[in-house]
């Protein structure tokens, strides 16, 4: 079993050039974690919904801050 969350990721762009995007963050039972490869469409079916997607998102940039998209590494 695992969990998952919304993790804000650092890219660096072909260019050099720095940017976030948002993707989904798993932790195993076994305490390995990973991450989507690719960032996350923020999408809902309606207003609710995105409302409640956002400020998941903002939560979890509060509680876990940015990470490296290609190590995983925290940044300060």
């Amino acid at each position: 079993m695992s969990s998952w969350r919304y993790q804000i990721m650092q890219h660096v762009a072909d260019d050099g050039e720095a940017y976030l995007a948002v993707h989904e963050f798993y932790t195993m039972h076994n305490g390995d974690e990973g991450w989507t490869q690719r960032p996350v469409p923020i999408e809902a079916e309606s207003i609710s919904d995105l409302r409640m997607a956002l400020i998941n998102i903002l939560r979890d940039l509060e509680r876990h801050g940015v990470r490296d998209a290609k190590t995983g590494s925290p940044l300060i």
